[in-house]
């Protein structure tokens, strides 16, 4: 029996081109990539448990490969400036679910539009912005204090709780050394050594 004109574990490599709305479909799966590569052409190479993107011989991401196909993996980070300038469309966004980062995130995009059905996409657009840019545990945090306290999670009040947090300096303890302990280390040491 002829050996196979492939290994086992090579992958199979793709053709992809990113859609303006920065995502790319590989083998009926859709995954966002950054907006720079709108409009490129990329090679994927699909491995049994991974894809990664080529843009000629430069890696530009690496990802989980989708579980079956016609699945999504979007990462906000990637979609997040398409979406600003356009906060209206968000409600009707193909992949809105996919925007939800953690639960609190939800809670939040929910309390936003119970107080304004027509600028609650845009604030909670802001937010998961500034996630993107910072640091996501901290807005998680300062959503849930605020929605904790029955606040309006909007974007000045969560930077203004990121940033109290990091003005305070970390409490921190030094515990003064004990002296005597180590004048006994040091006459056990010396008692040990004239006995050897």
């Amino acid at each position: 029996k002829p050996l196979p004109e492939r290994r086992w574990n090579a992958p199979k490599i793709l053709s992809a081109r990113v859609s303006p709305s920065s995502t790319v479909t590989i083998l009926k799966g859709v995954y966002s990539v950054p907006s720079r590569l709108i409009s490129l052409l990329l090679h994927a190479y699909v491995y049994a448990k991974e894809v990664v993107l080529y843009y000629g011989d430069k890696e530009v991401q690496r990802m989980p490969r989708l579980p079956k196909e016609g699945g999504v993996h979007i990462n906000y980070r990637h979609v997040i400036g398409h979406l600003l300038r356009k906060p209206a469309a968000f409600s009707n966004y193909q992949y809105h679910e996919s925007l939800f980062p953690r639960i609190i995130f939800r809670k939040a995009y929910d309390e936003l539009l119970k107080n304004s059905v027509l600028r609650g996409a845009k604030q909670y657009l802001e937010i998961l912005n500034y996630a993107a840019i910072s640091n996501e545990q901290d807005v998680a945090m300062a959503l849930e204090i605020l929605i904790g306290a029955q606040q309006l999670p909007v974007i000045d009040a969560v930077k203004a709780l990121i940033n109290q947090a990091q003005a305070q300096p970390p409490s921190v303890l030094i515990y003064q050394p004990n002296i005597a302990q180590y004048d006994q280390l040091i006459s056990k040491e010396r008692v040990y050594a004239t006995a050897h």
